[in-house]
């Protein structure tokens, strides 16, 4: 093995978990199935760099040598097949003459490589403005929250945003689907800047995979890129060329609290209550009577679903009012990524409801329009 002239040595096993991140991130951005990495070192660490689609993914592994690396591209697929072949020894790899050298102790392959134009949009992170510093499960909890509902059966040919806003010490992570809205917030660590940006749904989604369970993601703004780092990963993503609205305008003040019950009972209900509807009639009924909620749908020949139960809370105020929302909106909204207890909000046009719901630190806000409303004029 060739420790001497390396400049990275490493498990084969963690080597080749961080490439397998940085391939799908390459795949998904790619149209032939091939995508090439940028090897590079900063300090200690040698990081992995690719591009996907509207953004761009920087991965680091501490090189354990002092030995540096002129920049250099290899074809990604190929690299991950080497180490994955040899995971589970120790690697040493070795830049020079064009080709990059793969050691195992009793075994090296060579991969040729080129020269490394200008790889990327975005510098290190530390070089451009910081907006934000979230804590990691927050920030992927947002995401998650933004994203989840939106299905791409719903978005047609032309997929939505999510609208990031960072606001009087609050981050507000928002996606509009038509006239759906979801929304959720949570505190920033260091007040933050006030800043707001829009990016593609795709990419949302790829950062929050690429996001771990721990640590602080530090956000960062330059002109149309958004970059977020945590840990020895810093993603670049291209932002939307659409209007980054602020997502706060959904404030609790337009909605009247109607009642709250658990997650996991109102799902319960909604997988019966939708053995009987049809493909046309996705209707759900909810009648607020004192003490109790009546639930009912039904179907075209007269079949009947009713169902009574006992909420968690109930605002007595709305007694009589029956709020018909779309079975299936409301089980989309109703992912891993909601509280336990969730509320009812009616908005004070009567024209969509809120379902709100507080794991601390993350608030969520899930707005559906009422397809009818049974509130007495």
């Amino acid at each position: 093995m060739d420790s001497a002239r390396a400049f990275l040595i490493a498990p084969g096993h963690s080597l080749h978990r961080l490439l397998k991140h940085v391939l799908g991130v390459g795949l998904r951005g790619s149209l032939d199935g091939t995508c090439t990495v940028c090897v590079s070192k900063r300090g200690a660490f040698v990081y992995f760099t690719t591009q996907g689609i509207g953004m761009q993914v920087s991965m680091g592994i501490d090189g354990r040598t002092p030995s540096a690396i002129e920049p250099a591209v290899v074809q990604l697929r190929l690299l991950v097949e080497v180490v994955r072949s040899v995971s589970t020894k120790s690697l040493s790899l070795v830049a020079s003459d064009g080709y990059l050298t793969v050691f195992t102790g009793d075994a090296c392959f060579h991969i040729r490589t080129a020269v490394a134009c200008q790889h990327g949009d975005l510098a290190p992170c530390s070089s451009i403005a910081h907006v934000a510093s979230l804590a990691v499960m927050e920030l992927r909890a947002i995401l998650m929250a933004a994203c989840q509902p939106i299905s791409c059966l719903d978005c047609g040919s032309a997929h939505p945003d999510v609208h990031l806003s960072i606001s009087r010490g609050m981050a507000l992570c928002a996606s509009f689907d038509g006239s759906r809205m979801s929304c959720a917030a949570v505190p920033c660590r260091d007040g933050g800047s006030n800043d707001s940006a829009a990016v593609p749904v795709d990419t949302a989604r790829s950062v929050s995979r690429l996001l771990g369970h721990g640590g602080i993601a530090r956000m960062y703004r330059l002109g149309g890129v958004l970059g977020i780092a945590f840990g020895q990963t810093e993603v670049a993503c291209r932002l939307s060329d659409a209007y980054s609205s602020d997502a706060g305008f959904v404030l609790a003040r337009r909605y009247v609290y109607a009642f709250c019950l658990g997650r996991r009972r109102l799902e319960s209900i909604l997988r019966r209550a939708t053995i009987l509807m049809e493909d046309r009639i996705r209707d759900l009924s909810i009648l607020v009577a004192p003490g109790l909620l009546l639930v009912r749908a039904a179907n075209t020949v007269r079949e009947k679903m009713e169902e009574v139960i006992v909420p968690a809370g109930l605002n007595y105020g709305m007694l009589g009012s029956e709020l018909i929302v779309n079975a299936d909106r409301l089980r989309d909204v109703l992912t891993d990524a909601c509280p336990y207890l969730v509320s009812f909000h009616v908005g004070t046009d009567r024209l969509s409801v809120m379902i709100a719901g507080h794991s601390a630190p993350v608030s969520h806000r899930h707005v559906l329009p009422l397809v009818r409303t049974g509130f007495d004029d």
